[in-house]
């Protein structure tokens, strides 16, 4: 079974990534992106709603000056090919003390709904290596 990817999703994933390596001028555009009551997993901690997710936001810049993301593919779901897909890639990260660390591997499953007809994050788990 092929399922081809959604250019709704797909341009949606491209703005997802942009705005998640804007630094702290962009915690209100990355919120924007979910919805009210969404869910973002990072690792063992679950951040729910818009108040959750900013704060993951905050924190995730406390010691970062600048982050890569660079998204090497995306996989529609075969029953939901417009709301639900996986993703991976690696990420870059320039620290505040100087230091960096590069090339880490990251994957994602992304469930979308869409308000007005534009697609908004209901669900989003992110696996860092």
């Amino acid at each position: 079974m092929t399922t081809s990817l959604s250019p709704a999703v797909s341009s949606f994933v491209d703005t997802l990534y942009a705005a998640s390596d804007v630094g702290p001028s962009a915690h209100q555009a990355y919120v924007d992106l979910y919805l009210p009551d969404a869910t973002l997993i990072m690792g063992p901690t679950t951040y729910s709603g818009h108040d959750g997710i900013r704060r993951f936001r905050e924190g995730g810049w406390e010691k970062v000056a600048s982050r890569r993301h660079v998204c090497k593919g995306i996989f529609p779901s075969p029953d939901r090919p417009e709301r639900e897909c996986m993703t991976y890639g690696t990420v870059d990260y320039g620290f505040k003390d100087g230091t960096s660390k590069e090339g880490v591997e990251f994957a994602a499953r992304l469930v979308l709904e869409y308000v007005e007809g534009l697609p908004k994050i209901k669900f989003y788990q992110v696996y860092i290596k």
